[in-house]
């Protein structure tokens, strides 16, 4: 089921047929070609492969990468058959599919293995739910985020997205309108581990990544401008928080700015003082800022918060 290797340019007349040597430079410095991930090392610089020419040994050049030729290396589970694992997978492209057993629920895998969705008994890595990561952390984008790291409420994801699951996300109206890894859900972009199988299943440029079609990455510059490269190589939907302001002047008169946020002070337990600026501010908190309501009692942070058929969104089930 891996995904074949295809070769080009290995003839000189391909190459004065106007094949070039080498890619665009990644801009990250380097010694060795070990050290660029699979890109190339030329004058101090990681430089993308062009052709298989650019790559040494038996490595072949695919999306800009020199990569191991089929011969059982994999990058992700998905470039596995059933009843395999990727072994040692990272972004140099070092894993072997090793084989391991057919399963239905987590019970039947051995200590630190979980079922995947192709029923293989697989390495536990990052998380696949909340339940997965400690009392004051959420999952998102597969790995366990402490809540600084993420969203609760709308405001904190700027204009255009909204908070849902502890992860700010775009509105939509069909999935060409989400990043990779995303389809359009009750008119909110989420994580579609239902994508793929393997790796087959997805377009050239991408794996499957827990059920997802994710494209590789070594650094931003590869990912779009929705997605940001995490530390497993992939590029993933963007989830973090924005900022509304940096200082007190950034924000109106007599607000402050606290934790990314503009707030209104008020005078210890005097909720009246809140409510002067705005009826949605009810709430004098205990750090003398005002707090809507819903703030103060939020209801979720994440889907399994939540009934079976609700997101938490804005810390509202809905």
């Amino acid at each position: 089921m891996r995904k074949r290797f295809s070769l080009f340019c290995f003839t000189a007349a391909m190459w004065l047929a106007g094949c070039p040597i080498y890619g665009s430079s990644t801009s990250e410095e380097c010694a060795f070609d070990s050290e660029c991930g699979g890109a190339i090392c030329l004058s101090g610089r990681c430089v993308e492969c062009a052709s298989d020419l650019d790559c040494t040994g038996m490595l072949l050049c695919r999306n800009n990468r020199c990569r191991p030729p089929e011969d059982g290396s994999c990058r992700t589970n998905g470039d596995c058959s059933t009843a395999e694992y990727c072994d040692g997978s990272d972004v140099s492209f070092t894993g072997n599919c090793t084989a391991s057993k057919v399963c239905s629920t987590d019970d039947s895998c051995t200590e630190n293995f979980w079922c995947d969705e192709n029923q293989t008994c697989v390495p536990q890595s990052g998380c696949r739910s909340s339940d997965d990561c400690g009392a004051s952390e959420v999952c998102v984008e597969a790995q366990c985020r402490s809540q600084s790291e993420v969203c609760q409420f709308d405001y904190e994801c700027g204009g255009g997205r909204t908070c849902v699951n502890s992860a700010c996300t775009a509105f939509c109206s069909n999935d060409t309108e989400c990043a990779s890894g995303q389809n359009c859900q009750g008119s909110y972009c989420q994580p579609n581990p239902n994508e793929c199988s393997f790796s087959d299943d997805c377009s050239d440029d991408e794996y499957c990544v827990g059920g997802r079609c994710l494209t590789d990455c070594t650094s931003e510059t590869v990912c779009s401008s929705n997605e940001f490269c995490e530390n497993d190589g992939f590029c993933r939907p963007s989830y973090e928080p924005v900022p509304l302001c940096i200082k007190d002047g950034d924000c109106a008169d007599l607000h402050v700015c606290v934790d990314g946020a503009c707030r209104t002070p008020c005078s210890k337990g005097n909720d009246s003082d809140c409510m002067m600026f705005d009826n949605q501010l009810t709430i004098c908190g205990t750090d003398d800022l005002c707090y809507a309501s819903s703030e103060a009692s939020a209801e979720c942070a994440v889907r399994s918060d939540c009934s079976a058929d609700r997101n938490c969104i804005n810390a509202i089930c809905r």
